[in-house]
């Protein structure tokens, strides 16, 4: 009888310690990944890391075998990313910021517009002064992205 109730206790312990480990395990979960696909473009992904500091967007076509990254950090609520003049630019934020980015690793002179409310949210708007493109970057108050427009000419995408 004895040796039952050891058992019994040994294995209320194991549970307990089991369930303990996994409540840790997905809440220790800080990094948050997800990602965004497009149902007219099979071949492009979008892959974004969050975390409490900064945010990684990485941008990966299937066809060329091409993969780009672009790692935002996070500075007064805001997303930025610093360029390599030295510079940083608010990419993401529920203040409405203007700026010019001139960077080697963008297209010349891009207009960039953040905090544009629309339908309950927030969206970040990237125009090419030298060519028909136009990305809009849609996200909520915490600055999680929920979609990607990405317009070239009369060609609209969208990932989601």
């Amino acid at each position: 009888m004895k040796n039952i109730e050891k058992m019994h206790k040994l294995m209320n312990r194991k549970i307990y310690v089991l369930f303990g480990f996994l409540f840790f395990i997905f809440s220790c979960n800080k990094n948050n990944e997800y990602y965004l696909r497009s149902s007219s473009d099979k071949n492009t992904l979008y892959k974004i890391k969050d975390s409490s500091n900064y945010m990684v967007m990485t941008e990966h076509d299937n066809t060329k075998n091409i993969t780009k990254s672009k790692m935002f950090l996070k500075e007064n609520h805001n997303y930025v990313l610093k360029a390599s003049s030295g510079k940083s630019y608010i990419f993401f934020s529920t203040n409405i910021h203007k700026d010019l980015i001139k960077d080697d690793f963008s297209l010349l002179n891009d207009s960039l517009t953040t905090g544009n409310k629309e339908k309950g949210g927030y969206y970040t708007e990237i125009k090419s002064n030298n060519k028909p493109v136009l990305y809009k970057y849609y996200y909520d108050e915490t600055l999680r992205i929920n979609k990607i427009e990405y317009k070239i000419g009369n060609k609209v995408f969208k990932y989601e």
